[in-house]
């Protein structure tokens, strides 16, 4: 009789090992499918990151190229080229790339008889001339030396390594007359940075001021 209660209670102690030695089995299975779960998580969150940092630096990539003619097919001086076909003894105010969100980079070309005041506008890429008008000039500061015109994204570019390029790309730039000086305004954006405004003598290259706002 001792020996049947011996053998039951020494099998129930062999299940009950089993048992346990079972559940210990699943919760380690449990516990490393979590740890397979977390570390693919994490890797997919850590892809998505990457993901999004390298389309944010081909956005940044993609202005800064456009504003500085990298990618940009028509020079400054053609664009002067091709306002000269259309208004050939009209003499140039100004000219200008600037950025509009609906349809991107364009040149802006302001010109002048002393009567009338001539702005154009032509695609950068393409080189087509997409608006020409006219209106009586009732304000003029003079006229800039064209031969300059092919300095100014030299300039662009001396404001971009200034500011940095991995912080900065160019939205706009503009060569006009200002007291009689030729100048190049370059404007820098960037993200999570105040914007920055050089002002360049188109002459001689000398930074005339910097700004920040």
């Amino acid at each position: 009789m001792n020996k049947k209660i011996l053998s039951v209670t020494a099998l129930s102690l062999v299940l009950v090992g089993c048992q346990q030695q079972a559940k210990n089995v699943v919760d380690s299975t449990a516990n490393k499918a979590e740890e397979v779960k977390n570390v693919a998580v994490e890797k997919a969150g850590n892809a998505k990151n990457a993901v999004e940092d390298k389309l944010k630096g081909e956005k940044n990539a993609d202005a800064v190229t456009a504003a500085t003619h990298e990618n940009i097919k028509v020079k400054p001086e053609e664009a002067v080229a091709k306002f000269k076909e259309a208004h050939a003894d009209i003499k140039i105010e100004s000219i200008s790339l600037d950025n509009d969100d609906n349809k991107g980079f364009y040149y802006e070309i302001q010109g002048s008889n002393g009567a009338e005041e001539f702005e154009v506008e032509i695609d950068p890429v393409t080189g087509d001339v997409t608006r020409d008008e006219k209106e009586k000039d009732n304000d003029n500061d003079g006229f800039i030396d064209e031969t300059l015109v092919a300095k100014v994204m030299e300039l662009a570019k001396k404001a971009i390594e200034d500011a940095g390029r991995d912080k900065y790309y160019n939205t706009a730039w503009e060569l006009s007359v200002e007291d009689g000086v030729n100048v190049v305004e370059v404007e820098l954006h960037g993200h999570d940075v105040p914007e920055l405004n050089y002002s360049y003598n188109a002459q001689t290259g000398e930074l005339i001021k910097k700004t920040q706002d």
